[in-house]
């Protein structure tokens, strides 16, 4: 597993309300190629049995994946308004959530994220 973000590089604690993207450096992780896809679960702060499995596409730049990672819980949050029931949110508003840390298994094409408030 590849950590995409350490403590000390200023980039821990992404807000998932506010990221809009733009940041771009070119970031390589070996066994990943641009348009590799990666499945991650998004779990957090939803009840256990709406979990839901989501496609990522690697862009070889780490800010490019926490976009994605920001429209998928946007879209969640906007569906949650017409539908309480569909995700079963608990506890959080979209704006007190933050990406804490995204690791990627480069092998088996998955992301863990490791979302807070």
């Amino acid at each position: 597993m590849k950590d995409l973000f350490k403590k000390d590089d200023g980039f821990c604690h992404i807000s998932i309300k506010d990221f809009k993207g733009g940041l771009t450096e070119h970031y390589e992780i070996e066994g990943l190629k641009n348009g590799d896809k990666l499945v991650g679960m998004i779990d957090y702060p939803l009840s256990p049995k709406k979990v839901q499995k989501v496609e990522f596409t690697w862009k070889e730049n780490r800010f490019d994946l926490c976009r994605q990672v920001c429209e998928v819980y946007h879209a969640i949050y906007e569906d949650d308004k017409k539908d309480p029931e569909k995700y079963g949110i608990w506890g959080h508003d979209i704006g007190d959530l933050v990406i804490e840390q995204i690791q990627v298994d480069a092998k088996n094409k998955k992301i863990e994220l490791s979302i807070g408030s």
